[in-house]
């Protein structure tokens, strides 16, 4: 009886559990913004191939969308999204996050707090060959 009703109470709340936080796996969920923490400045050149914004989310998370200029290859094979703390990140060398040639937005998180610059390239696999505009944000 007693291992009966020990079943009965713990393969639920095992179940409830187990399926508490399954969204949080999915990277490019976009969580809700908290007013006091977005913000964005955005530093263009004429001459980047693509033109990339930003916008800290949550503490840690930012969003990121990205438009190809004029100059622009569409038949990409994918894309680095680079971060660091100091200006101009490239690759190798900076934090960086794989994305899919037909991509045009992302969100990344776990970044550190604190100023940080991001930009983007656009890449034939293993190496950039053009670089977007500078980001810089405040992460909270």
């Amino acid at each position: 009886m007693r291992k009966q009703l020990w079943a009965a109470l713990f393969l639920p709340a095992l179940f409830l559990l187990g399926g508490a936080g399954c969204n949080s796996l999915y990277q490019d969920q976009t969580p809700p913004a908290s007013p006091e923490t977005a913000s964005t400045t955005a530093v263009t050149s004429p001459s980047v191939a693509i033109i990339l914004t930003a916008e800290a989310l949550n503490p840690g998370i930012v969003k990121f969308t990205w438009k190809p200029t004029a100059n622009f290859d569409e038949k990409t094979q994918g894309f680095f999204l680079l971060h660091s703390a100091k200006p101009e990140p490239a690759y190798p060398g900076a934090f960086f996050y794989r994305r899919a040639g037909t991509d045009r937005e992302g969100v990344w998180g776990k970044i550190p707090s604190g100023t940080r610059y991001f930009r983007i390239c656009e890449t034939d696999g293993d190496k950039c060959l053009n670089y977007s505009n500078v980001v810089q944000l405040d992460v909270k």
